[in-house]
């Protein structure tokens, strides 16, 4: 309990990333379509701070921060600091610094956006390679071995019926509680492993 409780802060920072990166490309698409014809940075922001989920919430504290008066590339540096999530934090980074350096927004956001919808390409991809031996795992350990171990358990327990060793409906109970967590840890880990993002190219 005490190990679970010192990792159960950074396991919500990991499902707090994921969210995010499931909704980064298409809100930074959109904003990317925005800045394209014409509406200024500030305003950008503010249109997807209501309809991409924790993404606009992380928007909505930039464009709260700029309306109290923090100079923009200021509020996208705190913002970034306190992200779990690897993408955003280079998606915010790059439109900050760009800001800094008097650059073009617009080519930094599509270069970052561009990038990371190719990671996430490399990362389904490497998801479903390592998919493929999971799934003979849990066939083999979760469905065949439980079906033939007590297949085989009633066939040798009925050959040594005489001796007073039979299966009880407890043994069954215990086969069956242990064949389900087998269960439940492959698809826990199947779950945990698969990356929470859509492709948006």
């Amino acid at each position: 309990m005490f190990l679970y409780l010192m990792q159960f802060p950074q396991g919500k920072a990991r499902q707090r990333a994921k969210k995010i990166e499931q909704e980064l490309v298409f809100a930074g698409r959109h904003m990317l379509i925005e800045l394209k014809s014409g509406v200024p940075l500030f305003d950008s922001m503010l249109g997807i701070s209501r309809e991409y989920g924790v993404v606009s919430e992380e928007f909505n504290k930039v464009v709260e921060k700029v309306t109290l008066g923090v100079p923009i590339g200021v509020a996208l540096h705190s913002v970034a600091e306190n992200n779990p999530s690897k993408f955003f934090n280079r998606v915010i980074m790059q439109m900050a610094n760009s800001i800094s350096s008097g650059s073009d927004v617009i080519l930094a956001l599509e270069s970052a956006l561009d990038q990371i919808s190719r990671e996430q390409v490399i990362e389904l991809k490497a998801y479903g390679q390592k998919l493929n031996p999971i799934s003979m795992f849990y066939m083999m350990f979760g469905i065949i071995m439980p079906s033939l171990g007590i297949a085989f358990l009633v066939i040798i327990l009925s050959f040594l019926g005489g001796s007073g060793i039979t299966v009880s409906p407890l043994m069954l109970l215990i086969i069956l509680l242990a064949i389900g967590l087998i269960q439940f840890l492959f698809l826990s880990m199947i779950e945990s492993s698969r990356p929470k993002f859509d492709i948006g190219i």
